[in-house]
């Protein structure tokens, strides 16, 4: 067992040491790097001008939706109060 994996190492590291590179067609093996630079320079932006003011908004929803909610439950409490002071309980 251990002869059989010693030559397979063997064997992977001399089909990895004799690997021809790949022919190229020119321009159309940039595409991919011209791909990450195109998304390296627009992502940041992104980041900047879209993702971090969409956070401030979420924060300020909440605290916008829980200020009315607090208001709402208080005038039903109000409303509650004033229906059983009517009814006389």
């Amino acid at each position: 067992m251990r002869d059989m994996l010693i030559s397979d190492k063997q064997a992977l590291l001399h089909s990895l040491a004799t690997v021809q590179q790949a022919a190229t067609d020119g321009w159309v093996a940039r595409i991919p790097t011209a791909g990450q630079m195109l998304l390296g320079f627009i992502l940041p932006f992104a980041l900047a001008f879209i993702a971090i003011p969409l956070e401030s908004l979420i924060y300020s929803t909440r605290t916008v939706g829980g200020v009315l909610l607090a208001g709402s439950c208080g005038r039903w409490r109000s409303c509650c109060a004033s229906s059983a002071t009517w009814r006389g309980g």
